[in-house]
């Protein structure tokens, strides 16, 4: 198996990567979350995990193995939305009348550079399918619309490390800063700065989500 690197350009007004699945706060990582980006490349493939059969079971694996990587271009602002809700249905049937209040949070003009490593077939369909989308592409949250496009022309690497990629793609923003955020997944071999819990797993027809080792690094453009 030839594995390789597939690059995605993650541009918009508004992007949320949450994380935390509660109703009153709707949260977002300061950066995109594997579970989101993973969500992003199935809805353009056309899959999803709630319809999970024979036909898309070992793609939808196939899809969470992949390594991830991001480059923090511009980390964006982030933005409040303050929402109240009446009148739907909980979880036990009863109808809601009186308003609930939640808060929810966005990243305001972010440009994320994100790194999938893995086998270069699937990439390479991943890629096809980024540039002819099945279904709606979004950031993190389906109102969160792209300003550009996803699919980067020349963005399939082969035999090449995530590291390496992200560091010799061009810069996504005009003024460019003096350093840049790498955020990799640690292979244990170095320090491990903390633990996301987004890495998706499918396990019996369901979607859990288990533990990634993440490291920070910094680099000087043109370097």
């Amino acid at each position: 198996m030839t594995n390789g690197t597939l690059l995605i350009r993650l541009q918009g007004l508004m992007q949320s990567w949450d994380t935390q699945k509660t109703f009153r706060d709707k949260g977002s990582g300061s950066y995109p979350s594997k579970s989101g980006v993973c969500g992003l490349i199935m809805s353009s493939m056309g899959v999803t995990s709630r319809r999970i059969n024979d036909e898309n079971r070992e793609v939808i694996k196939s899809i969470f193995s992949l390594s991830m990587g991001v480059r923090i271009d511009n980390r964006g602002k982030i933005l409040k939305d303050f929402h109240t809700a009446s009148g739907f249905i909980t979880l036990d049937g009863s109808t809601k009348d009186n308003p609930e209040i939640s808060n929810r949070y966005y990243l305001n003009d972010a440009n994320f550079l994100v790194a999938l490593n893995g086998d270069i077939k699937l990439l390479a369909k991943i890629n096809e399918k980024l540039k002819h989308p099945i279904f709606h592409q979004f950031l993190g949250r389906k109102c969160c619309v792209p300003s550009s496009y996803i699919w980067i022309p020349d963005g399939l690497k082969t035999g090449v490390s995530i590291e390496e990629a992200l560091k010799n793609e061009p810069y996504l923003k005009n003024k460019q800063t003096k350093k840049i955020k790498l955020v990799l997944e640690s292979d244990g071999s170095e320090l491990v700065i903390f633990t996301l819990y987004d890495n998706p797993v499918l396990e019996d027809d369901r979607v859990i989500y288990s533990s990634r080792k993440i490291t920070e690094k910094y680099y000087t453009i043109g370097e």
